[in-house]
């Protein structure tokens, strides 16, 4: 049984990828992160357990989860943003992927048009084309954030064709406006501003999926989220615990605007299933109230600051002439744009051991299948989640000295 027990334990999504390779595509947080949880959640697990009456946390619960919850997160999350969040505005899921679901299924007309950033979260897009057949639209996304004109052109546009009358959402807004995947943008004062205008105005859901928001480095954001500076009741606020805690806790959160909360715990799937995760919820109410999460939080920036200052340095300092990297100051991501196709430098770095996700997977036209110029195949993506600074040097070494072979190769030619 020992034995059993042994080779099952360290099953998960990544066992299966060559360990010998250094995977910069993976935003999920290592094992070294993730390792002092074991203890956190055993003792956490007696706490809650000692303070349970009647097993009440082993029955269906609330459909929005349980009071205390909802307190301690929004007490928690109140703190962390350094703006009020209200628990009546709370929701709990198993996960931002949840959240997105149970968002677009309740609110959305089943023939809603979803606008999205290009570049964009790819995995969403399976997601809301593949899997709900609603059409998406791409809209740019520029260094300050999408490109409100023509994310306006194009709502004003679209809307026109949505003739029928529907109490749901005619269309969404599917965005990140905080360290943005995979660009780490954030959105600047009047981007927010804009695209809050133009939602009221065309009764346009904003989904946001706020899952690195809280992974600021040394200085805050200029804003939360864009939630905070919503003034129409427009915008859902989509978080995790997976980017603060651990991704096999499956749980998450929703902060909704009051008027559609109903929307939440009238519809059927929350009736019928109660609490999307009543058991493990008052554990993490638990680790709220005792300051765990907070500290853990805290470990989690300073890694991840770290790691993300080392890799942008080294990059910024021997990358290729014409290419370029950003520093988001915040979030799991590097954006790197080369003066050419990087397709081959992909497969090159690939060779020798290094992963990293290519810019064309990101670009929604990409998903649609549809063939367009500028679909970002000259930039590919890093994630600093996942492994140590050191293995994460070494990785950046191999990236920029086959770009630099590349830039030489380039060079030659250029020079017949």
């Amino acid at each position: 049984m020992a034995d059993v027990c042994s080779e099952d334990s360290v099953q998960h999504l990544f066992s299966s990828r060559n360990p010998a390779v250094i995977d910069l595509s993976i935003g999920a947080p290592g094992d070294d992160l993730l390792s002092a949880l074991p203890g956190m959640f055993r003792e956490a697990t007696v706490r809650a357990m000692d303070h349970i009456s009647a097993g009440a946390h082993f029955q269906y619960g609330h459909e929005q989860g349980s009071n205390v919850f909802r307190r301690n997160l929004a007490t928690f999350l109140s703190a962390e943003y350094a703006d009020p969040v209200r628990e009546e505005e709370l929701i709990l899921t198993t996960g931002a992927t949840t959240g997105l679901f149970l968002a677009s299924t309740l609110l959305l007309d089943r023939q809603a048009v979803v606008f999205v950033e290009n570049p964009t979260y790819f995995l969403a897009l399976n997601m809301l084309v593949d899997d709900l057949g609603l059409e998406v639209v791409p809209v740019l996304l520029n260094k300050d954030g999408i490109d409100t004109v023509a994310l306006e052109k194009l709502v004003v546009q679209m809307r026109k064709k949505f003739a029928k009358k529907t109490s749901r959402f005619w269309s969404m807004f599917y965005c990140i406006p905080n360290y943005q995947n995979p660009t780490g943008v954030t959105y600047s004062a009047e981007k927010c501003k804009e695209v809050l205008r133009i939602a009221a105005e065309n009764n346009m859901l904003i989904f946001c999926d706020d899952v690195y928001n809280l992974l600021w480095n040394s200085r805050r954001p200029s804003f939360s989220r864009l939630k905070s500076l919503d003034r129409d009741g427009v915008v859902i606020s989509n978080g995790t615990f997976s980017k603060i805690l651990g991704p096999g806790v499956r749980m998450g959160w929703l902060e909704v605007p009051t008027k559609l909360i109903e929307r939440f715990t009238g519809s059927g799937v929350l009736l019928s299933g109660g609490s999307k995760n009543n058991y493990l919820s008052a554990i993490v109410a638990t680790l709220l109230k005792s300051g765990e999460i907070t500290s853990n939080l805290a470990v989690l920036r300073a890694e991840f600051e770290d790691r993300m200052t080392a890799a942008h340095s080294y990059l910024t300092g021997h990358l290729p002439q014409g290419w370029s990297v950003g520093n988001p100051h915040g979030g799991y991501f590097l954006w790197v744009e080369a003066d050419k196709d990087v397709s081959e430098f992909c497969a090159a770095v690939r060779r020798r051991g290094v992963n990293v996700l290519p810019g064309a997977e990101t670009c929604p036209y990409t998903h649609l299948g549809v063939s367009v110029e500028g679909n970002f195949s000259n930039c590919f993506r890093i994630s600093i989640a996942h492994y140590s600074k050191e293995r994460i040097l070494e990785a950046c070494r191999i990236l920029c000295s086959e770009g630099m072979n590349l830039h030489c190769q380039k060079k030659a030619v250029n020079n017949c």
